[in-house]
This record gives C-alpha cells, sequence and structure tokens, in this order.
C-alpha cells in the first residue's frame, strides 16, 4: 500500500533503525519505495520490483547494522562514501578535515553560518555552509552544491535537498538489502545562489517545520531565531506542508518578499515580512 510521509523523523522512528532508519527488520521479504519529492512511501510483497535493477550502477548492497552508503565524486577530482541522511535538510555534508585536505576549505572560502537552535544548553547551535563545485552521486550531477561543515571524522552524507531527484528502492533478503538509487532525469542540476531570507528548512516536529536562520540575513536582522516553528507562510497554515512545496516557498529571487508566522524557542508567536537578497 501507498502512504504519504511528512514527517521524516516519525518515519524514521516507525521503521525502526536498520539500514539507516530506512527498513526495518519485521518487514522481511517486502520492498519499500521511498519518493522524498511527493514524500510518498508505498510498500510492495516480495523482492522482485529490485532484483531486475540489482545490477545497475545506482545498486548498493547494505546490511542490517550499517547505515546506507553510496560512492560520489566531487568537483570532478576525488571520491567519496556518501551516507544516505533522510534527517539531513542539505544537499550535502562533508568532515571539515576532508575538506582542508581537498583544498577547498581555505580563509578565502565564502561560508554562511546558520544558527540551527538560539537556545542551547551552552548558547546557539550553528553549522557552516560553503559552496562544492560539483557533486556527482547515482547518475546524478549537482552542480554549485550547498554544504554542510561537519565536524572532523563524521562520515560524509547526502540529505534531502540531494535525495529528492532520486526515488529509493529498498529490498529486504534474510541478512542484507539491495538499495537503489533511482534517478528522475538523469543529467545535471544547478543549485541556485542562495538569495534569499536567510531560513533554511531543519527539521520537522509534530507536523511543524523547524527553521534555521542564517547570521546576518534579513531574518536574523528582523529578530528570527533559531529553532522557530513555521505557523504560516503566505498566510496559509504551514503545518504538514511537503518538504519539497516549503523548498520551492523559500527560495527567492533578489527583491521577493515573504511573509511568515513563527513560533520562536520560548513559545512567543510573531509575524515577519521579509525582503530576500544575495547571501551565498
Amino acid at each position: 500500500g501507498d502512504a504519504i510521509v511528512m514527517d521524516l523523523e516519525a518515519l524514521k522512528e516507525r521503521l525502526g533503525l536498520a539500514i539507516g532508519g530506512i527498513l526495518p527488520l519485521r518487514w522481511a521479504g517486502k520492498t519499500a519505495i521511498l519518493d522524498l519529492q511527493r514524500y510518498r512511501l508505498t510498500m510492495l510483497d516480495g523482492a522482485e520490483g529490485v532484483r531486475d535493477i540489482e545490477s545497475s550502477a545506482q545498486a548498493v548492497t547494505v546490511s542490517f547494522r550499517d547505515d546506507p552508503v553510496v560512492p560520489g565524486l566531487v568537483n570532478d577530482a576525488f571520491e567519496e562514501q556518501f551516507v544516505l541522511d533522510l534527517g539531513m535538510s542539505g544537499s550535502v555534508g562533508m568532515p571539515q578535515d576532508a575538506l582542508d585536505e581537498h583544498g577547498v576549505l581555505r580563509e578565502t572560502t565564502s561560508t554562511l553560518k546558520v544558527v540551527v537552535d538560539a537556545g542551547g544548553e551552552e548558547g546557539p547551535v550553528s553549522r557552516t555552509q560553503l559552496r562544492l563545485g560539483r557533486v556527482c552521486v547515482g547518475g546524478m550531477t549537482v552542480e554549485n552544491a550547498l554544504c554542510d561543515v561537519l565536524p572532523p571524522g563524521e562520515n560524509a552524507r547526502v540529505g534531502l535537498a540531494f535525495l529528492r531527484y532520486f526515488t529509493l528502492t529498498i529490498a529486504e533478503a534474510e541478512d542484507s538489502a539491495v538499495l537503489v538509487l533511482t534517478p528522475r532525469k538523469p543529467g545535471k542540476v544547478q543549485e541556485l545562489r542562495l538569495a534569499g531570507y536567510g531560513l533554511s528548512i531543519e527539521r520537522c516536529r509534530n507536523g511543524h517545520w523547524i527553521l534555521g536562520v542564517a547570521l546576518e540575513s534579513p531574518a536574523d536582522r528582523a529578530g528570527v531565531k533559531g529553532g522557530s516553528s513555521l505557523l504560516r507562510i503566505q498566510g496559509r497554515l504551514a503545518r504538514h506542508v511537503p518538504y519539497a512545496v516549503l523548498v520551492d516557498a523559500l527560495e527567492a529571487r533578489k527583491g521577493e518578499t515573504l511573509e511568515v508566522m513563527l513560533e520562536a524557542p520560548g513559545g512567543e508567536s510573531a509575524k515577519f515580512e521579509l525582503t530576500a537578497e544575495p547571501m551565498l
């Protein structure tokens, strides 16, 4: 049967931890098809849906204990193994030591700092983003990819903003599973330069999207706090809005405007009118 998936954290909890939280042991003999563009999960009996394409370049065999990992190529120069991370809203994440090693992160590199939670126990929680020239994974190339700088030693990751260009098909066997990334339209995608409001999609909680705020952005100057919940966007209720719809709403050209109502981590609600400007 089919199911519409709105909250990926809740989905991961329901599915269990096996195979990176995508497919649990109790669904032995099933095939799962996850469409992140439309937020649809389809479960089929048997593994026939994958067997026909097991030999394709996009097929990856994963164990029950490990996160699903796929090979990729960065900037046409160095190979990486990327974990498929449904809990990561951005395109790509790479550890700082790997970015240093390959000469991507320099003193002159343009970066953007995003406050994810303004009320962390030890102060604001933030992350740094930069641009990669090109990332190739599973038959898709994303140019100008927005990359999170991860702590040294962590695994490189691809998140929702990248995986929405694919359908994920997973078939479970007795002690392993086959995972297939199928590009919606093989080729290249050019990620837009960030000309926006300074709002980033971080996670979903109880149907509400939690937003991060880029420092020195329109949202930051307006007083938006990182970790705020999105209540309304352009006057419409925002609860259970699909990820892809929200991405489109937050993409903007210089001078475009956005009206949002947000609930800050402390519980206060306020309306903000923002005007987009270039950032990264």
